[in-house]
This record gives C-alpha cells, structure tokens and sequence, in this order.
C-alpha cells in the first residue's frame, strides 16, 4: 500500500471517529432535550426559557392550562406577550443588569402574567442563568407558579389591616405611615406640609335620632367627598367615629391651605339624601403647617403629637365659632 493511500485511510478512519463522536453527542443531546421536555410537560408549573433578549425558546405544555396558549403560540414571542406592562418592564431591566453585570439578583420573584382572555394571575417565578460551554450567558430558565389565590388573599389582609372597614379610608395605622413619608419628603425638598383634623358638628344627633345605621351611611358619603375633593398625592384617613385626618403635601403658600380647607368645608356641607333622610352638616378643622427647615438642628416633633396639635387647634376652632354663636 502506498504512503498517500496510508494516509487517506487514516483521514478516513480519524473523519469517521469526529463524526461518530458527534452524532454519539447529538444523541446525548436529543435524549437529554427529550428528557428535559418530559419533565418539562409533566410538571404541573409553567417552564420556560428566553434568550438574551427575552424572547420564548421552550415553554412547558402548562402554558395552555396556566395562560390559555399553546406553546407554538408563545415560542419566538416576547416576555411581554403574557407579562403585563409593569412586570415586562422590571424583566427586562434585570436582563440588561444580568448581560451587564454577569449577576442575578432576583432569583426569585412575583410578576404579574396576562391569560389569553385579558384576565390576569399573579406568579412566583424562579430564574437561574442560562449559559452555553463556554460560561457564556445565552439566555434563562424559569418556573413559574401561580400563586394568585394567596397573592390576593395576603394584599386583602394587608389592605384589611391598614383601612377602615366602613368607609375605605386609610386607618390610623396607614395614616401615620404616609405622614412619616410625608415628613421624609418634604425635609429632602425643603417643601411644607400640612396636618388637619376634622370633626362632624352634632353627627352624633344623626346616630341617636335614626341609628347607627343611617350614620354609616352618611360617613360613606362623606368619606367618598372628602376623597374627592383632595389632590391624588394627598391623604384623607378616618381617625376615629366622625374625625377625620388630612394630609396635604408641598404645600407652597398659606392661601393654598385655606383653599383646600374650604374646599372640605363645602364637600361636608353639602346636603346628603339617603333613603331614610335628608341632612346638613358642619365641621370643625384644626391645622398644624409643618416646616422642615426649622427641623435642621432640632428633633421634628413625633407624628402623634403633630396629629395632637392639629386636634387641639381643631377644639380652638370649634370654641371660638360658638362663642361666636354658629352651632359647633
């Protein structure tokens, strides 16, 4: 045999064995991928992959029960396809951290999805890095559970705990969270802010005369105007049976306090109709204007107390408009 054809013969044998290798390592693959997509479809969360740039690669069978596609629908689709504005966005942001940074920093997470049919469910999702054989980042693994049921039972529990059951206002508790929030903001800005604490002028005359009921139905309403009446950044919370506390942020000269003030005076007198009568009402409101600035060096006064000089600027009010001869 001559020396080329020695030589040829090896090639052969050498293309042969490369080529053995990877079919043996094709079929690795495929059995493991056949594998992984068994599991995948058995398992009762969603599974899914993106690339880099958050689009489906696999999604489990489970998509069609959890969401309502099938996953020829969803694969090659951006994340956005079934995660609403808010979560798509957040997701998004961390795939550029993660491309930046090499680092996740949310394995675990709640993101929001939208079903076929526009309704929505919350899910927990657990994301590891997708990376190739050479370390490189190529993409994402999830599961995602869902967990609306105990998502809206807890933020129900949470809203139970920080609102009046009556009339959906924030309770005390919410109330002196947002003012301390308040405060926070107004020292970083240098802007001021104002504390009122209302009182209902003889709404205990409507309890006595027509029930309690009928007095609920009356703080229903009044709640709902009160609300009304004030800006969206600021707070309206009720403080105890007919008193009710406001909080009004930058506040930026004192004629835009009294503004608001006759504004709440107005929604109060109003007159209300229910079904069992017809009334007209008062109030008495007592303010505290609190300045930041003067704070710089000095401790800022407890929001309890802040609320308590509010309450008694109120009683001064109310004392001074009967010695005045109104009905207060």
């Amino acid at each position: 045999m001559s020396y080329s054809s020695v030589v040829f013969t090896l090639f052969l044998l050498a293309l042969a064995t490369v080529l053995i290798v990877l079919w043996l390592r094709y079929r690795s693959q495929q059995t493991e991928l056949h594998q992984f997509r068994h599991l995948a479809d058995s398992a009762h969360d969603l599974i899914w992959i993106i690339d880099t740039s958050g689009r489906f690669v696999f999604v489990s069978s489970s998509v069609e029960r959890m969401l309502g596609y099938r996953p020829e629908d969803v694969i090659g689709q951006p994340l956005d396809m079934i995660a609403s504005h808010g979560s798509a966005t957040a997701s998004y942001h961390e795939i550029r951290h993660v491309l930046v940074t090499r680092t996740l920093r949310f394995p675990r997470t709640e993101l929001k999805y939208i079903r076929r049919d526009g309704t929505s469910l919350w899910v927990e999702v657990m994301i590891n890095l997708r990376r190739d054989a050479s370390g490189q980042i190529t993409g994402f693994y999830g599961i995602a559970r869902d967990i609306d049921e105990q998502y809206r039972l807890r933020h129900e529990m949470h809203h139970l705990a920080h609102h009046d059951n009556l009339t959906n206002l924030p309770n005390r508790t919410l109330f002196f969270d947002r003012l301390e929030s308040a405060l926070s903001r107004a020292r970083r800005h240098g802007w001021q802010v104002a504390l009122l604490y209302m009182d209902l002028d003889h709404f205990k005359q409507i309890n006595d005369q027509h029930g309690h009921q009928e007095g609920d139905r009356v703080l229903k309403v009044l709640a709902r105007r009160l609300a009304e009446s004030l800006r969206e950044e600021d707070t309206v919370a009720r403080i105890g049976g007919d008193e009710f506390s406001v909080i009004i942020e930058h506040l930026q000269t004192p004629s835009d306090l009294n503004g608001v003030i006759e504004k709440l005076r107005q929604s109060v007198q109003k007159p209300i109709v229910t079904d069992h009568g017809h009334y007209k009402l008062d109030v008495s409101i007592g303010k505290r204007i609190i300045d930041p600035e003067p704070q710089t060096h000095t401790q800022m006064p407890a929001p309890e107390t802040l609320l308590a000089e509010a309450d008694h600027d109120m009683y001064q009010q109310k004392a001074a408009r009967r010695r005045s001869g109104e009905q207060a």
